[in-house]
């Protein structure tokens, strides 16, 4: 199974970017793309004017996507 690594970048303060990492049993990176955008667009056209990006990563889950943990190692050479 495939990770894909979903980077959300922050306009205006790259501070706040961040990272995830999701697997799906049949969806690629575009599927991942595409999934994203429709699960913001549904998250904050909905009645609350309060929602996080939890919300949007919810609506992934919903989707089928699974977080994964994604282990970094750091060598020198």
């Amino acid at each position: 199974m495939k990770i894909y690594h979903l980077h959300i970048k922050d306009n205006d303060a790259a501070e706040y970017d961040t990272h995830f990492y999701f697997t799906h049993a049949t969806k690629d990176g575009t599927a991942l793309w595409e999934d994203y955008n429709n699960a913001y667009a549904k998250v904050i056209e909905s009645d609350s004017n309060e929602w996080t990006l939890s919300d949007v990563l919810d609506e992934l889950e919903k989707m089928g996507w699974n977080r994964t943990a994604v282990e970094r190692v750091e060598v020198e050479y």
